[in-house]
């Protein structure tokens, strides 16, 4: 960082998948930043998030969510890959410092590593993990790869609402007695 104390992390948006795409959105987010370098990239989510906030539910239904894929994209775990390739070429560049991922399950982990052109194992998973979300076998796998675990929503997750814990049965986290 130009900052002493001061980590830079960046996201590669779920909109920017492809190995095109990724470089691409790594380089706005660096203008952006009015940086050359950050300390630290996430792959934000394991597939494209296209119109994520519109997308209906009755034509999901119907057509399948493959009908809001971009075209050639409809091989979600290929395109993965080409995007975590983008993240290593800029690794290799040194545009970034460690390079990692966010929201992937364990089978998403076991595949990256798995993949036999794998040049950059990811640093970090950043996931969700609260009491209520323990994900145990993704926490093991981050434990046994040596891959450092980044827990975001940590009081209760994105959906803390009080009607929401009440419809799954349990007290909103900050309410509840063990805390």
């Amino acid at each position: 960082s130009k900052q002493p104390g001061v980590f830079v992390i960046t996201k590669q948006w779920r909109g920017f998948h492809g190995h095109k795409e990724t470089t691409k959105c790594l380089d706005q987010s660096l203008r952006r930043l009015g940086r050359d370098k950050v300390d630290l990239l996430l792959m934000h989510w394991p597939g494209p998030g296209y119109s994520c906030m519109g997308r209906s539910k009755a034509k999901i239904a119907a057509e399948g969510i493959e009908v809001y894929f971009k075209k050639g994209h409809e091989d979600i775990a290929a395109l993965r890959l080409e995007s975590w390739r983008a993240m290593e070429d800029a690794y290799l560049a040194g545009k970034v410092g460690a390079i990692g991922v966010s929201n992937f399950s364990e089978a998403h982990l076991e595949k990256l590593l798995a993949w036999p052109e794998l040049r950059v194992r990811p640093a970090v998973h950043q996931t969700e993990l609260h009491p209520y979300l323990q994900q145990r076998g993704v926490v093991a796998r981050c434990e046994r790869e040596g891959i450092l675990l980044q827990a975001y929503a940590s009081l209760g997750g994105q959906d803390s609402a009080a009607k929401h814990w009440a419809e799954l049965g349990v007290p909103p986290l900050l309410e509840h007695p063990a805390v």
